[in-house]
């Protein structure tokens, strides 16, 4: 691939990675419950969840440009 291409994959990664940080950082303001396989998933996770998806989201758009 050549460099043009990795930046482009890097953009798409990094507005991925916004909206998932985004998309937590909701759930944690209005205290949306979660539940997988009948198990409640802490608010702890998903403000794990917006450091990381944030420092990824920041790091692809430093590459992408």
């Amino acid at each position: 691939m050549d460099k043009n291409k990795y930046k482009k994959l890097a953009k798409i990664s990094a507005i991925v990675f916004a909206i998932i940080a985004f998309l937590h950082l909701i759930r944690i303001i209005l205290r949306i419950e979660a539940t997988i396989a009948n198990r409640q998933i802490p608010i702890i996770i998903s403000a794990i969840a917006v450091i990381l998806a944030s420092y990824l989201a920041y790091e692809n758009w430093k590459i992408s440009k």
